[in-house]
């Protein structure tokens, strides 16, 4: 057979190729590195001018110093790089110039001249430095032609290296094992194959000592193949009983069926899921066991290989045992194809799934749990910062009627319309409230409380708040266990609950309000996703009324969602709800039918403390005033512009010296700069990456006298960090009238000093 060495040329080709590429990969990273570098240097050059010259030249300019700037000049125009130096008037006018190295110009800095005069900045014009990358490119290209030419020395070298050595130590031996190869034949006497290597290490074996041993290998396997051959027939023996022992003992149920759609055989498992005996079943035709006559097992087997499911995967089919009782089947079925290719019947392993689906219908319930709770999840979200650009909108209306009612104290019909705009500004504030209660972001001042007593309490109202037709019915549990809830709150749900109930008995009907404790287990708590086990306090509120369909169960906690007619319900009552009973800690079931009424289940944990106290608080809800206020400097942050000045206006009108600053770096920066300022003012959410909170702690740790008030309608509990706590006890909510403003302005500035003097600015 000729011989070419067709394997060494490849060799060569693939590693000059290779070497090749991946010199030009390097190279090119290498030269990309060194113009990136370069350029830093370029522009370090640039900000070494601001640095050093620039004080200079502004002093020069001042002093009408020609002579020094005319040295400056033309010692830049000679530093690396610099294509052009312009000194410019104020007016933009050239006044003097020098030229540096040729090349096109890549980069431009101006600098402006500036100088301090009795405390006052003139502008002297400016200093424009141009730079190019000309030098820079011609040294790389210099140094890429060393590169190439050196690497393809080293190349070419490498290469033929190789190549000598794979002939001397591949080549020739693979040609010897293909002259073996043709020479073998199990039919004559077995020759070892042995190359006769001059040179081999005795310690390891190489690849090409592994291939002559698989080689030798392969003949002793020809040799014994013979011999296996004829005990695989008694083998195939000890196989057919083994399949009669497996086939008995699975425990699916499994037939097997002619091509004639006969049964042959079924297993003991078959025998005892469709109630029938062995005897009973040979012979008969398969449709037997089928709840629905179009089935049959040829279909079966035909719809597990019609290309439309994967090979395996079963199918769900009815069937019916001896006693007329039916059940789903998950059954895999197939043609029984002998190896000659001959169509001999049909097998079909059955397995009972009864208790499967009843898991799968739970498991697609939960799903829909989960999924309802993701979905109001990510509503709470958008709805909180809706709320959140809302309450500033509000506080700028809010705060310019304020000043307008000032300006027009007793003016008759002005008076009057400024009086029902601040009405109406007030019902859009409850409505962000009622957002904000629904998205969790709104605070809550939770206490100990008896949910029996507050229910007691309501009697009158509750009764008050549905129609004479409506029976109200108490159950409430004796020795109900404390749960820690904001009682407010509680109220404003459960009279929310309460006129649903109302609206869906437009004829009348029975209200009951029960109480329970209740303890939920582990096993509970997986069917009921968002529940965690432990004691809960049940509060149930049924009523007899038109109920609700399973898709209006899905939606009745969305905001402004409402089965109610037009104008007859504004879709925030089960929000707030809903509000409630996350921000409580606990969850809410809904049980209805359509006219089968409707139940609400409130879940709120049992109390781990029931002799917590509730915090006092004066008449006002706030903090009590000093009788006696100053005024300060005050700095306000607040990334709305509207609300700035306005804050900033009203607080002036107070005598108050004001400051403002848009974001949390620059009120930073105007604190290092004024050590004056008495009182910090900012909004909670801005944007920058520094919220409220962590400016008031960085603010207060470099000036721990600072007075510190945070405002905000949005309220992320996730973004409160240890240490930052005391600022949230006294948090404005937004949006604010500029008299709750001043309220809480002077009860800051009012505040004792460690000295207990009133401090006083600097």
């Amino acid at each position: 057979m000729p011989y070419r060495k067709q394997i060494s040329r490849r060799l060569a080709l693939y590693l000059l190729l290779f070497s090749s590429l991946i010199t030009l990969i390097l190279t090119g990273i290498q030269l990309l590195l060194d113009y990136r570098y370069g350029i830093d240097i370029i522009h370090q050059r640039l900000q070494q001018i601001a640095n050093t010259n620039i004080a200079s030249f502004e002093q020069a300019s001042w002093t009408f110093n020609e002579k020094s700037i005319d040295l400056q000049l033309e010692g830049l125009s000679k530093i690396n790089d610099v294509v052009r130096v312009e000194l410019k008037g104020p007016h933009g006018e050239v006044l003097k110039s020098y030229t540096g190295i040729s090349g096109e110009p890549i980069a431009t800095r101006s600098y402006p001249l500036n100088y301090l005069y009795r405390g006052q900045q003139n502008y002297l014009g400016e200093l424009v430095v141009q730079v190019t990358d000309a030098r820079l490119i011609q040294h790389l290209i210099d140094k890429l032609l060393i590169i190439l030419g050196t690497q393809a020395i080293k190349t070419f070298f490498v290469t033929l290296f190789i190549l000598v050595i794979f002939q001397y130590l591949v080549t020739e031996h693979l040609q010897r094992i293909a002259e073996y190869a043709l020479r073998v034949n199990p039919l004559q006497r077995f020759e070892p194959l042995d190359l006769n290597r001059r040179v081999k290490n005795h310690t390891k074996d190489d690849e090409l000592d592994l291939l002559v041993e698989s080689i030798n290998s392969m003949q002793y396997k020809l040799i014994d193949f013979h011999n296996n051959l004829l005990q695989s027939r008694t083998d195939a023996a000890r196989s057919e009983a083994r399949f009669e022992t497996i086939f008995e003992s699975i425990d699916d149920a499994v037939l097997f069926a002619d091509k004639d759609h006969k049964i042959v055989h079924v297993n003991r498992s078959f025998c005892r899921q469709f109630q029938y005996s062995r005897q009973e079943l040979v012979g008969q035709e398969p449709q037997l066991i089928h709840a629905d006559p179009d089935d049959s097992i040829e279909a079966a087997a035909e719809r597990s290989h019609d290309g439309s499911r994967a090979p395996g995967d079963p199918m769900e089919i009815r069937y019916r045992r001896r006693d007329d009782t039916e059940f789903t089947g998950e059954t895999v079925g197939a043609p029984v194809i002998t190896a000659e290719g001959t169509h001999i019947g049909y097998l079909l392993i059955i397995r009972d799934i009864t208790e499967k689906i009843e898991v799968r219908e739970l498991n697609r319930q939960l799903q829909r749990q989960l999924l309802h709770a993701q979905k109001m999840e990510s509503i709470g979200q958008l709805t909180g910062g809706i709320a959140h650009d809302f309450n500033n909108i509000l506080g700028i209306v809010i705060g310019n009627l304020d000043l307008l009612q000032r300006e027009v104290a007793g003016q008759g019909e002005a008076a009057r319309l400024i009086d029902s705009t601040q009405k109406s500004a007030q019902r859009a504030t409850d409505l962000t409230r009622q957002l904000l209660s629904f998205s969790l972001q709104q605070p809550a001042r939770q206490v100990v409380t008896d949910i029996n007593k507050v229910i007691v309490g309501m009697e009158s109202l509750i009764a008050r708040s549905v129609t004479p037709e409506v029976e109200v019915e108490h159950k409430l549990a004796a020795n109900l266990w404390m749960t820690e809830i904001d009682p407010g709150d509680f109220e404003d749900a459960l009279l929310n609950m309460v006129i649903n109930a109302r609206d869906a008995m437009p004829g009348g009907g029975k209200l009951i309000l029960e109480t329970r404790n209740c303890a939920l287990d582990e096993l509970h708590c997986r069917y009921n996703p968002g529940c965690h086990p432990g004691d809960y306090v049940q509060l149930a509120v049924s009523d007899s009324g038109e109920g609700m369909t399973l898709e209006q169960q899905e939606s009745i906690f969305e905001p402004f969602y409402t089965t109610k007619p037009r104008g007859k319900g504004t879709g925030l009552g089960l929000a707030m709800v809903y509000g409630f009973i996350k921000r409580s800690g606990g969850f809410i079931k809904v049980h209805s039918g359509q006219n089968l009424g409707s139940t609400f289940r409130l879940y709120l944990p049992r109390a781990a403390n029931a002799h917590s106290v509730q915090p006092h608080r004066s008449a006002a809800g706030q903090p009590q005033m000093p009788a006696a206020f100053r005024t300060g400097t005050i700095l306000v942050v607040d990334d709305e512009k509207e609300l700035l000045a306005l804050t900033r206006t009203f607080l002036e009108q107070l005598g108050h010296r004001v400051m403002t600053a848009g974001d949390a770096r620059e009120a930073l920066a105007c604190l290092a700069a004024d050590p004056t300022i008495d009182l910090l003012i900012s909004d909670v959410v801005m944007p920058g990456g520094m919220n409220g909170y962590e400016l008031a702690e960085q603010a207060t740790r470099d000036r721990p006298e600072l007075k510190v008030l945070l405002a905000s309608g949005y309220i992320d509990k996730s973004v409160v960090k240890p240490g930052q706590a005391p600022y949230s006890a006294t948090l404005l909510s937004k949006p604010y009238t500029l008299a709750e403003l001043e309220q809480r302005v002077r009860a800051k500035l009012g505040e004792q000093t460690e000295s207990g003097m009133p401090s006083i600015p600097a």
